[in-house]
């Protein structure tokens, strides 16, 4: 991890290496708290960067491994989440782990609750980014009712993509047992911690289908891990920004 975060250009040039993502799975399995600070500086890199060495783990377990790496420093996520320079899905991974911790009790919700709602009124800028959907949704994991009035007025200001999430989800969450929320999430394979690499990756489509000796041979530099994982959210992310370009956004 230290080695990367000071050249990544190395690794970048291996053919189809997987030495990063395996440290990954493992710091977070056994709970390491100085793999901590090294993710939040690795995913801090440019967004391009942070693609072609992470791929798709970013939408689909970076939240996970930053809540099970977690060291207490709270700052360090909420940089991630307010810098407005970085890849939109670092951000929105960085807002999914402050649920995850709290769903695994490792953070106060009220924590949270107070935190989000500084998001809502003041630390993001209304920008038509993914941000404002990912808040909406995991407030809504929380159950949300003190975040009632600022969730209706991100919807009136259409900051949502409502693909992903509307009012009435919203609603029906304001209606649920809080303790039976946080339960269910902790079942929850997305919001779970990760406790076992092999099981975690076994089932990678980059295990069941070796590229032939012609098509290593030709590649001249490491090609993007983006779809040489287990089904990920590539198409929603298609998605979400086609739905941009439809509001003006982008």
């Amino acid at each position: 991890m230290e080695d990367v975060n000071h050249d990544s250009s190395e690794l970048l040039n291996r053919e189809r290496d997987l030495s990063l993502i395996y440290a990954l799975f493992l710091l977070a399995q056994f709970r390491e708290t100085s793999g901590y600070p090294l993710i939040v500086k690795l995913v801090s890199k440019e967004e391009q960067v942070v693609e072609d060495l992470l791929g798709d783990l970013v939408t689909e377990d970076l939240g996970r491994m930053l809540a099970s790496v977690y060291d207490g420093r709270l700052e360090l996520i909420q940089e991630l989440i307010e810098n407005h320079s970085l890849y939109e899905y670092v951000r929105t991974a960085a807002i999914k782990c402050l649920t995850i911790l709290v769903a695994h009790k490792l953070l106060a919700r009220e924590v949270v609750i107070n935190y989000f709602r500084l998001l809502f009124n003041s630390k993001l800028k209304k920008d038509g980014s993914y941000v404002w959907t990912s808040l909406v949704c995991e407030s809504t994991n929380l159950c949300p009712k003190e975040l009632e009035i600022e969730i209706r007025k991100t919807f009136e200001a259409d900051l949502i993509e409502p693909f992903f999430i509307n009012l009435k989800d919203v609603e029906k969450s304001l209606k649920t047992n809080i303790n039976q929320s946080l339960s269910s999430l902790r079942k929850n394979r997305h919001y779970s911690l990760i406790n076992n690499t092999i099981a975690e990756i076994e089932g990678w489509a980059y295990f069941k289908h070796e590229p032939s000796k012609k098509t290593i041979s030709t590649e001249k530099v490491a090609p993007s891990f983006s779809g040489l994982f287990k089904k990920t959210n590539t198409s929603n992310k298609k998605l979400k920004k086609s739905q941009k370009k439809k509001k003006g956004f982008g």
